[in-house]
């Protein structure tokens, strides 16, 4: 006999539901790790379903206590009824927190009796988008219709997608009872195994199996890639075997016959509840298993065979009364961690330096993963690295809440002119969130400015002779320039300078104008003039410094100094006056006798 699914139309939640989950989805992000909670309500919910659910979400596991995430339902008598009202509990308990809003699925599967499964998932944590009835209800096959669901956490895109496949397995342990619930195993294991290698999904339910040997259970871990691993690797005759007093999940309420509410008693000794999880959850990376954190809620152990939970201490003693009135199961409790979220953040670079400057580009790593405890988000793996005019980088690992690691680029500052390139970081974590980023950097790399008095060569040393002149002469002033040669064009460094204070010589006769200065661009000039004052006489000589720089950025440097020498001569220059005639007449022979040669 071949079987197949029957495929009710996929539904995607209601237009208007999801709607205002997108508008939620803005507002926030993925909430800390995933907690997802299997749980068969036997109908209700009962008076003391809230302190159950309120109770699951206080109780600290490996450091995380948050609310419920996904929470896998059975018996439920519809969507609209009794999941609803379960629903309305948690929105309830959560009110406030806009951390914690709750929805359904909507799509109820078929039922041969007892309900069929249901959803619940916390709409600011995760997304519904798909839901699916999988197989054919029959009195000889399959008693209920496994519901399969397809969500994603907020925040990150489809790699981090994972699957749920709820199962209200057939009840009993007579051969039919297991033939029937073999068919139901095998219709999973059909949709299963089409999934490619990797995927991340879950077996969730109450498989109603008392042995690992059972061909329903072999049909759920057997190999290929529908295969289901069970987290606490605990294969064995679990019913009734004081071996596995810590993994029952069946019954909370201890005696027999059922109570007033129709709950079955019987005391712990049965584990009917499951979360199975595939290789993908199972390999520590992206959105996997954390370790140490599947538990039966309430459950350590500690109670008797065919006790109560409430001689257990797996939770305390308001949560333990309450599991024996909520339900004849325990919840099965399981967080997840979510994979990384790789934020990148690069320092600001100068958009100028010189050459020769230390130029880096500083970049911060971290995981932004939004985790209450650094276990609930995988480790970011990423690595660091430069294209163009950017070397350098690294690689690190950064934990959720483990502040960042910083990573330096050097841009390559050894010639004058733009340099450019990307800053760019990758992450190798499975499924992170922004795993690529990628900035381009643009900086300007300058020559040295370079002060010359001289336009066409670099001439630092400039000599002004005013020659000799006659005392109390007004002599012109003689005008100089000072240059910043241009080196690369467009790409030369601003020149400033100071007057030293430092002189020499007759600075009171031989003077000049020049003074500091900034901000002389490459290819400008100043004009300058230089003073001789000839009311004194004598030779005379002055000289004064300027000393240069370029202008304040990365890599500026002091330059040549430029020496202006002065000098120039005062002498009386005035022929005398004759004092007597006989002088003159003595002057004018004189001038005779030349002639007359």
């Amino acid at each position: 006999m071949s079987y197949f699914f029957k495929t009710q139309t996929a539904v995607r939640v209601a237009r208007f539901a999801t709607t205002m989950c997108v508008l939620l989805m803005i507002v926030n992000a993925a909430h800390a790790q995933l907690r997802m909670v299997s749980y068969n309500t036997a109908g209700g919910p009962r008076a003391s379903m809230d302190t159950v659910l309120e109770q699951i979400g206080l109780e600290s596991v490996n450091g995380v206590a948050k609310p419920i995430d996904v929470l896998m339902l059975q018996e439920q008598a519809s969507g609209a009824s009794t999941t609803q009202d379960i629903v309305n509990i948690l929105n309830t308990i959560y009110s406030g927190n806009p951390n914690a809003v709750y929805a359904r699925a909507t799509l109820d599967g078929g039922s041969s009796g007892s309900g069929s499964p249901g959803l619940i998932y916390n709409t600011q944590a995760v997304a519904l988008e798909l839901q699916q009835a999988i197989g054919t209800v029959s009195t000889s096959g399959q008693a209920r219709q496994v519901m399969r669901y397809r969500l994603q956490p907020i925040g990150y895109d489809d790699d981090a997608e994972f699957y749920v496949y709820n199962s209200h397995m057939k009840a009993g342990s007579s051969s039919s009872d297991q033939n029937r619930r073999a068919v139901e195993t095998s219709n999973i294991r059909l949709i299963s195994n089409g999934h490619t290698a990797g995927t991340n999904f879950i077996y969730a339910g109450d498989f109603n199996m008392q042995s690992s040997a059972e061909s329903a259970y072999q049909n759920l871990i057997a190999p290929g890639n529908g295969q289901g691993i069970d987290p606490i690797n605990s294969p064995g005759q679990w019913n009734n075997n004081n071996a596995f007093r810590a993994v029952h999940t069946q019954s909370p309420i201890s005696g027999s016959g059922t109570t007033a509410d129709g709950l079955v008693r019987g005391g712990m000794d049965d584990r009917f509840d499951f979360q199975l999880i595939s290789q993908g959850l199972n390999d520590g990376e992206g959105l996997a298993y954390i370790a140490n954190s599947y538990h039966a809620f309430g459950n350590d152990g500690s109670q008797p065979l065919n006790g109560s939970i409430t001689q257990s201490g797996g939770a305390n003693a308001t949560a333990r009364a309450a599991l024996q009135t909520a339900s004849d199961h325990l919840p099965v409790v399981v967080d997840y961690q979510l994979p990384a979220d790789m934020d990148v953040s690069v320092a600001s670079v100068p958009s100028q330096v010189i050459v020769g400057a230390s130029a880096n580009v500083n970049v911060t790593v971290s995981n932004g993963a939004n985790v209450v405890a650094a276990i609930g988000a995988d480790e970011l793996d990423f690595t660091v690295s430069g294209t163009g005019d950017l070397t350098g980088g690294g690689s690190g690992t950064d934990a959720a809440l483990g502040g960042g690691q910083l990573r330096t680029l050097a841009i390559d500052t050894t010639t004058a002119g733009q340099k450019t390139g990307n800053a760019q970081v990758n992450s190798s974590s499975q499924a992170a969130v922004d795993a690529t980023f990628s900035q381009p950097v643009a900086v300007d790399v300058l020559d040295h400015a370079d002060a010359s008095f001289a336009d066409g060569t670099d001439t630092n040393f400039l000599q002004i002779d005013f020659g000799t002149v006659t005392q109390n002469t007004v002599v012109s002033p003689i005008d100089f320039d000072i240059h910043n040669r241009e080196g690369t064009a467009g790409f030369t460094a601003d020149l400033e300078a100071v007057l030293s204070s430092t002189t020499l010589g007759d600075t009171g006769v031989l003077m000049t104008d020049m003074a500091s200065f900034d901000a002389l661009e490459a290819g400008a000039s100043l004009s300058f003039s230089a003073l001789f004052d000839t009311s004194t006489l004598g030779e005379f000589s002055a000289t004064y410094t300027l000393l240069t720089f370029d202008e304040n950025l990365p890599g500026a440097l002091q330059g040549d100094s430029l020496v202006l020498h002065l000098i120039g001569e005062v002498t009386v220059g005035v022929v005398p006056e004759p004092t007597s005639l006989l002088a003159m007449v003595g002057v004018l022979g004189l001038c005779y006798r030349r002639r007359v040669r």
